[in-house]
């Protein structure tokens, strides 16, 4: 199937070049769209160089600074094709012709709306393969960072709640970014909004690649002092809009555990799409072993989410009854 490779452009000259190479190498990808975000270094050279490697580049400049979301929005307005890889510009594929297995991936399982790949940092380490939510703090930590890449925890692919934007393949939906956010927790965001349709994240162990985390992040927060006021923002934002369903969606990091291999198709169990407490049950009966461990997790998130019910319960009538006197 073929497929649009979308890059969101700031600063880095020569990442952008290995980059655009790296897209140029998988053969499903037909179309590949470069947006200039306003630059603060010099890349007319530079996109003179990438637009004379391909003739299915287009490179486009923004007529306004974009947050990551508008950004991302672009790309998936003007993508051509069904299957978009969304990719940072500091980020570079290691192997040829590897995007076809996420390719395959969405081709074969319906139900599976992106596709994360292994990021790799410039150390060698893993800095992510899929995301996990904990109860509190809650925001997703990336699964595997820092371990070895070559682990047999991250040689199948995985079901997770959400991946990384650094890289993902996304079956394209009228979906968008929410642009409330600036530069944090939007692609988490948007990978949630596609599980709340019933399309799932899946992380595929055969597609690696190197990333500079956050270099480009780092460059605008030492010349733009309301960066983090607005991270800050944004991390509110989030915590507003997911928080009735942090029970449900920390359950869901069990995804992690529940896949299951038939010959070379991987079936997904969409836990996302089931009522908390048949997740729990579904887990235990997979997981006969790690019951009394798995037991006493959940019964500590129901305990805490109802304590807190409780609690403000009680404070509401207490405000109520000293209204009264």
């Amino acid at each position: 199937m073929s497929t649009t490779a979308f890059i969101l452009s700031y600063n880095h000259q020569e990442k952008l070049i290995e980059c655009v190479e790296s897209l140029l190498a998988q053969a499903c990808v037909k179309e590949i769209l470069i947006l200039e975000n306003f630059s603060t270094r010099p890349m007319e050279e530079t996109y003179l160089t990438i637009q004379n490697l391909s003739p299915i580049i287009r490179i486009e400049y923004a007529t306004t600074p974009h947050s990551y979301s508008e950004g991302q929005n672009w790309g998936l307005d003007q993508a051509k094709y069904p299957y978009v890889l969304l990719m940072n510009n500091d980020a570079i594929i290691l192997q040829k012709e590897v995007l076809q297995t996420s390719v395959d991936f969405l081709e074969k399982n319906p139900r599976i709306g992106i596709v994360g790949h292994k990021i790799i940092n410039l150390d060698g380490t893993l800095n992510h393969f899929g995301m996990y939510f904990r109860f509190h703090p809650f925001w997703a930590h990336h699964f595997g960072r820092n371990d070895s890449p070559k682990s047999y925890l991250y040689k199948r692919p995985m079901s997770c709640v959400a991946a990384t934007g650094a890289c993902m393949l996304v079956r394209k939906t009228a979906i968008r970014f929410d642009t409330n956010y600036w530069f944090e927790h939007e692609d988490v965001d948007f990978c949630l909004q596609y599980r709340q349709v019933r399309l799932g994240t899946l992380c595929n162990p055969y597609f690696e690649v190197l990333h500079d985390e956050s270099s480009s992040r780092g460059e605008i927060q030492n010349v733009n002092i309301q960066w983090i006021g607005k991270q800050h923002l944004g991390t509110k934002y989030f915590f507003k809009k997911w928080s009735k369903r942090r029970l449900d969606i920390c359950i869901s990091s069990f995804k992690h555990l529940i896949l299951t291999f038939q010959k070379e198709r991987v079936i997904a169990l969409q836990i996302a799409d089931i009522p908390a407490g048949i997740t729990a049950l579904t887990i235990l009966v997979y997981f006969k072993l790690f019951a009394p461990i798995l037991i006493a997790i959940l019964a500590y998130f129901y305990m805490r989410y109802l304590f807190i019910i409780i609690a403000n319960t009680l404070l509401k009538i207490y405000i109520w009854i000293h209204s009264k006197i």
